[in-house]
């Protein structure tokens, strides 16, 4: 069971960008990991390994959101800002628009500048 824990910590440690993988995958690991000695003192160094990788795959994980949504918080002044850009790009794609990076970059606002590219 130790293995089937580690499988899983690493599976929520590696797909800590996707949140719908990583924190079931972790608790799981977690949960796993702990049912497979009753007695924290003689749980293998594989179990006590998965507790540790899948806690960290789920602090990753929740660490990377939290910065996401900050991010764009921050560049786009609220988080309706980004969904009024991001559907007017949608919309525009749906009529059949060809739009250019250029193009996408301008209707997103503030967020992207030009001047980089």
């Amino acid at each position: 069971m130790a293995t089937v824990a580690m499988v899983l910590a690493i599976i929520s440690f590696a797909g800590s960008c996707c949140i719908y993988l990583s924190i079931p995958c972790g608790c799981l690991a977690i949960i796993i990991s702990m049912l497979s000695v009753p007695n924290s003192r003689s749980r293998s160094s594989i179990a006590n390994a998965a507790i540790v990788v899948a806690t960290v795959g789920i602090v990753a994980t929740v660490t990377l959101t939290v910065v996401s949504f900050a991010v764009t918080i921050a560049s786009f002044g609220s988080l309706d800002a980004f969904l009024d850009s991001y559907q007017a790009i949608y919309e525009r794609m749906l009529a059949g628009e060809d739009m250019t990076i250029t193009e996408m970059m301008e209707l997103m606002g503030g967020a992207f500048s030009t001047q980089s590219l």
